[in-house]
């Protein structure tokens, strides 16, 4: 019988910046920059976690958030296509969630692109309500993303 590997998310370093710049490119159609992941990993009140691809190297999954004022904002959550729905972000939320409630947030928000039903269903399913819409802001397409809200209490 094989060895069941517990996943456990950590900090991202700056030795992952490449490998999440890749995967950026992968799963986002307006991917941020080596430099903005950078800036992420110093910004006051900023979170990023990774999922290593032990023992290969690089990081299957990553998510960055932000906790201000009592508020937390998803900034990204992604997963390598070979390891999508296998519970990598699912995981990877937990840990930004109790992240999020460990400083002071009471609150969690993201904006998700309207036409992207797996992330909508995504955190439906792990308790997020869409709350609102904001219309254009995509820059590249134009489309609308639906604003979504969670209590962390």
């Amino acid at each position: 019988m094989g060895e069941k590997r517990v996943i456990q998310p950590r900090p991202m370093s700056k030795a992952d910046l490449e490998a999440a710049t890749l995967l950026e490119q992968e799963a986002f159609s307006e991917p941020w920059s080596y430099n903005m992941l950078a800036q992420e990993l110093v910004f006051p009140g900023s979170f990023c976690f990774v999922i290593d691809n032990a023992p290969k190297g690089g990081i299957r999954a990553f998510a960055c958030f932000r906790v201000q004022v009592n508020e937390m904002h998803i900034l990204r959550i992604a997963t390598q296509k070979p390891w999508r729905r296998m519970g990598l972000a699912g995981c990877l939320l937990a840990t930004c969630l109790e992240t999020a409630r460990q400083n002071s947030a009471k609150e969690a928000f993201l904006e998700v692109r309207a036409s992207n039903e797996a992330a909508r269903l995504f955190y439906q399913k792990h308790g997020f309500d869409t709350v609102g819409i904001r219309k254009g802001y995509y820059p590249s397409s134009g489309e609308a993303a639906l604003i979504l809200k969670k209590k962390l209490e």
